[in-house]
């Protein structure tokens, strides 16, 4: 296993250089169609089918006409969606989401191999009051060919969470983070100072 500012350090540079024999990406969840597509619900913070914000309406930064948003059935709603199981096949695993601020395993993204939290995503980085879905990015070159699923977690009475574009990918959207290791977090200052 690699350290998480190792992940970041090789990341940086995979952003920096061309990537080499890239491969097409691995849709993992677009939510363009009639239902999650495979896409299991617990709970009842998620819909049955994709949200379909429009343009200029409750969210931006998303692509395509679909999202998945707990909000739908009301804020005070809790559950998870979580993905069907898949092969890691690629180096990254991007994604868009937004949300309100907290734990990963409260509103956030994990993913999961055999049922273990590997990987972990907030739902964003700060007060956002146009609801601007944010790139996420996972390095996974670790459990390459081991099975996985991602799991959308809303378990807050007062907020929610919106995900979309899941994919496996050769190429990172932005440097790869990781919220899975409590107070070591991806770019989780080390030292604090006091004025």
């Amino acid at each position: 296993m690699t350290s998480p500012l190792t992940r970041q350090l090789l990341s940086l540079a995979c952003c920096a250089l061309p990537a080499l024999a890239q491969q097409p990406d691995l849709i993992l969840g677009v939510f363009e169609g009639k239902d999650l597509d495979g896409w299991q619900r617990t709970g009842d913070a998620f819909h049955t089918a994709p949200f379909q914000p429009g343009a200029g309406g409750r969210f931006s930064g998303f692509e395509g006409k679909g999202v998945a948003w707990s909000g739908r059935n009301g804020f005070e709603t809790k559950g998870a969606l979580t993905s069907p199981e898949f092969k890691i096949q690629r180096r990254f695993i991007n994604f868009l989401v937004t949300g309100e601020r907290n734990l990963p395993a409260i509103v956030g993204v994990e993913l999961l191999v055999d049922g273990r939290v590997v990987r972990a995503a907030s739902a964003t980085e700060t007060s956002d009051p146009a609801r601007l879905l944010h790139w996420r990015t996972w390095d996974v070159r670790d459990f390459a060919s081991r099975k996985a699923r991602i799991r959308v977690n809303d378990n807050s009475a007062t907020g929610a969470i919106t995900v979309d574009q899941f994919a496996q990918s050769d190429a990172p959207k932005t440097p790869a983070t990781d919220a899975a290791p409590l107070m070591q977090e991806t770019l989780r200052p080390q030292f604090h100072y006091t004025a």
